[in-house]
């Protein structure tokens, strides 16, 4: 499943083939999408997003965000945007 984080300045972060992206939506809720996701469109929350591919997590923070679920892609359509860090687990 392929990652993107898009802002008005363009794409921020790409990642190909991750194989979880978690968060916390704008309601409080958790969301972990794995690929073959349910299409979705929802508003996220203050807290971070982590993308994990292959055993590594990458975080980012993201102001005024709104999450995108389409087919085997997962978007992010935010103000701003900053890669907190990246490790393994």
């Amino acid at each position: 499943m392929k990652f993107v984080i898009l802002s008005s300045a363009g794409i921020q972060a790409e990642i190909d083939e991750v194989d979880a992206v978690r968060t916390i939506l704008a309601d409080g809720k958790p969301l972990t999408i794995l690929p073959r996701h349910a299409p979705l469109m929802a508003e996220l929350g203050k807290e971070p997003i982590i993308a994990s591919r292959s055993g590594l997590d990458a975080t980012f923070s993201v102001q005024n965000g709104i999450l995108v679920i389409s087919k085997d892609e997962v978007k992010v359509l935010a103000e701003s945007i900053a890669e907190a860090k990246q490790r393994d687990d």
